[in-house]
């Protein structure tokens, strides 16, 4: 019974089957596990884990290493601050696309988030994440209609060819 597995000590997790570590069906059971139990995990059984139920965040850094391109590409934003800038690139524009605000975009490191592709950074919702984590590199990348959502508090970031392509509305609330 997957919920018995919190129980088996770290030495026997290694022997756990991978249809037995892709039962797991949400966090819930895999956080009753000891640390030293998932860190017990090999990357066969990693790979098998279904992380978009159970997510990445109680895996070491190791193991989240050893996700496959699926594996990335099943994640929910919360989860992709606990990527390596390696990793990053394998992310979807649709995934990217679904962070929300500024808050799980900050939670990333600096070098991960400069590994962002320029497509990627043009699926980025730059009104509600806005652009102040991006590189100067980066915010050269962005698109006219997402240049054309920015606040005027986003301005001062753009670079001078950035400027002409906004609209008049986004200069009245400049005080």
């Amino acid at each position: 019974d997957l919920y018995d597995f919190a129980y088996v000590p770290p030495s026997h997790v290694p022997f756990l089957t991978t249809a037995q570590i892709a039962s797991i069906p949400d966090p819930g059971p895999f956080s009753e596990w000891t640390a030293e139990a998932r860190a017990a995990l090999t990357r066969t059984q990693v790979q098998a884990l279904n992380v978009s139920s159970v997510r990445i965040n109680k895996l070491t850094s190791t193991q989240i290493g050893w996700l496959t391109t699926a594996q990335i590409q099943a994640l929910d934003f919360y989860d992709f601050a606990n990527l390596s800038p390696f990793q990053v690139p394998f992310l979807t524009a649709a995934q990217i696309a679904s962070i929300p605000d500024p808050g799980p975009f900050s939670e990333w490191t600096a070098e991960a988030r400069a590994a962002l592709t320029p497509v990627q950074v043009q699926a980025l919702n730059v009104a509600s994440v806005r652009i102040d984590k991006l590189t100067p590199t980066q915010i050269g990348w962005l698109k006219t209609g997402q240049l054309q959502s920015l606040p005027w508090t986003s301005i001062e970031l753009l670079q001078a060819r950035q400027i002409p392509i906004l609209l008049p509305a986004q200069f009245v609330d400049i005080p």
